[in-house]
């Protein structure tokens, strides 16, 4: 049994709604095999819009700074798997599906973690763009983006002015050098790639997904594939729900991220995901607002995401 811990916080019904309609839509045996956990902040009629063949659990956490507390209670839950699911990531029921049916590769004790192919998450970002962008002219769009993109020397209080040797002082994107070069960041906060700095890049990113829908909906063929980084930003994936209880002994900043990323290090664990298994996640919260400093984000940027994807739902709902 699988357990979806879903993690909604302060967005809007619509999120939930696309979640919802491709979890209704999987395949009636995949139904039996989850349990669907919302730890919601707000109360509201989350159990309306789920199929009721889906084992499914509401708890109230109606406080901020309650993403811990949230994580800690997920990972007590009694099934050998979960999912963690934050609210703004979306992939078909055909992902979701072949997500379920090969959740037994975590089964090998040396794995820790499988995931969809997530449009911006970091580090995957790259194997999004090559595996599902079809477009050369905006495959190099989005590569000039991050080869522009000044690496701050002040922001979570890291210094990552030494990764602008693989961006604005190269002259072609290299994200395996780019990454040689975070593993050489000497903090705990290697969450960095241009994406996630690039409000430019993110809104090319759903400008292309949103125009090439039903590429994004349809069956691809999948396959399983590993990777080795210095950090994974963990928006959408699965793993072992006793190494989830093990990954938050470790010292956390409020979140589970970090010590995800060191445990994964520490233990040397194999991570994997779904090749063409294509899952969107529109913005990072990094670019909600503008800073001057580091010319990183735009006004008002939750109300843009929340512009796309209700874009989202008028393509799919």
């Amino acid at each position: 049994m699988i357990t979806i811990d879903y993690l909604p916080h302060a967005r809007p019904i619509e999120y939930w709604k696309l979640t919802s309609h491709f979890l209704n839509n999987i395949k009636p045996e995949n139904k039996k095999k989850i349990k669907v956990n919302i730890l919601a902040t707000n109360d509201t009629n989350w159990a309306d819009y789920l199929d009721p063949e889906i084992a499914c659990q509401i708890i109230i956490f109606p406080y901020n700074g309650n993403y811990l507390a949230k994580a800690k209670m997920a990972s007590n839950d009694s099934n050998p798997y979960s999912i963690k699911l934050d609210e703004d990531c979306f992939m078909s029921s055909h992902v979701w599906d072949y997500f379920i049916e090969n959740i037994h590769i975590l089964d090998d004790p040396e794995t820790l973690i499988f995931s969809p192919l997530v449009s911006t998450n970091i580090p995957l970002v790259d194997q999004f763009i090559e595996a599902y962008i079809e477009d050369d002219e905006v495959k190099n769009q989005l590569y000039t983006l991050f080869l522009n993109r000044t690496m701050p020397n002040n922001i979570w209080g890291v210094d990552y002015s030494s990764l602008n040797k693989y961006t604005v002082n190269a002259e072609t994107w290299n994200s395996e050098e780019f990454y040689q070069g975070v593993r050489n960041i000497n903090h705990y906060y290697r969450g960095i790639h241009p994406v996630r700095i690039s409000i430019e890049a993110q809104l090319l990113l759903n400008d292309y997904i949103l125009n090439t829908m039903d590429r994004f909906l349809a069956k691809h063929e999948y396959s399983i594939k590993e990777f080795d980084r210095p950090y994974f930003t963990n928006n959408v994936f699965a793993f072992r729900t006793e190494e989830w209880r093990n990954v938050l002994q470790l010292p956390n900043d409020g979140f589970d991220e970090v010590p995800l990323s060191e445990y994964k290090n520490a233990q040397n664990k194999k991570c994997y995901y779904i090749d063409n298994g294509f899952c969107a996640h529109p913005m990072y919260n990094t670019v909600f607002g503008y800073n001057p400093e580091s010319n990183i984000g735009m006004n008002n940027g939750l109300q843009k995401e929340i512009e796309i994807v209700n874009q989202y739902v008028q393509k799919i709902l």
